[in-house]
């Protein structure tokens, strides 16, 4: 065992769930201690909870315990511990509602795209509730917390079911699901997520397309998503990012909408 391997080992059970990055301090290069993470996982010591984020397995709590005579290991985090099994107090007819509540309410955005309100409020009454109701029965509810919200979100935002307000209406949705499973509501406002909605946008119409026999596919639209909900449960933040013109990224957004 190396003695970056066993800093990683030690770092792991004292603090929990945590990214190369935490783990090298500024101290160690952190390139240097991702691959010895990828080492350790292959000797199934830890495991990688989502990207760039790894945790002790049971074996490796053993092993750190035994080896290095600690104690009170740290635990794992709610984004490691749950995930999303339980959709049955989410119907069909309450994702309307939600994206019919950003037509409705004023403060919000909602593009008519040159329809009557009546007209578009009928586009989403029109959404068949099978459709909706496909993505719920099929979610994979054995994957981890992180790439379960990247799934739903892009799920609903790539499907496209509304005239507009999909990604509003994806975390809304998504929140509800994640309180009646137990776990805290995240926040989606801010810089982070207006880049998120501006690559998801880019990418839902360049790039991927997102059909009912793809739904779950990993590409790079999952990707996307599944990084931005990385640094929501774990402060995971891979890339510094230029703060972004609000006013630019808002004229880009109405245009792709």
């Amino acid at each position: 065992m190396s003695s970056h391997e066993k800093t990683i080992l030690l770092w792991l059970f004292r603090h929990g769930d945590s990214s190369p990055k935490d783990i090298s301090q500024n101290q160690y290069r952190e390139n240097v201690i991702r691959t010895d993470c990828w080492e350790l996982e292959r000797s199934g010591l830890i495991f990688n909870c989502t990207e760039d984020v790894f945790a002790l397995s049971e074996t490796g709590v053993s092993y750190t315990e035994s080896t290095y005579g600690v104690s009170g290991f740290a635990g794992y985090s709610p984004a490691t511990e749950n995930q999303l099994t339980d959709f049955d107090e989410i119907d069909p007819e309450d994702i309307k509602w939600r994206n019919r509540r950003y037509l409705t309410n004023r403060d919000h955005r909602y593009d008519l795209n040159n329809e009557s309100r009546q007209a578009v409020n009928d586009s989403i009454s029109s959404v068949r509730n099978s459709d909706l109701n496909r993505v719920m029965t099929e979610f994979p509810d054995a994957e981890p917390l992180v790439d379960q919200c990247a799934h739903w979100v892009r799920a609903i935002a790539g499907l496209h079911f509304f005239p507009d307000a999909n990604h509003r209406t994806a975390m809304s949705t998504l929140n509800t699901a994640l309180v009646l499973n137990g776990i805290d509501r995240i926040e989606w406002a801010g810089d982070r997520y207006q880049i998120a909605i501006f690559r998801s946008k880019l990418l839902r119409r360049f790039s991927v397309d997102v059909r009912f026999d793809t739904l779950w596919r990993r590409d790079e639209l999952f990707q996307n998503w599944r990084r931005y909900f990385a640094e929501q449960f774990y402060d995971v933040s891979q890339y510094e990012y230029k703060q972004p013109s609000h006013k630019r990224f808002e004229k880009l957004l109405r245009e792709l909408d």
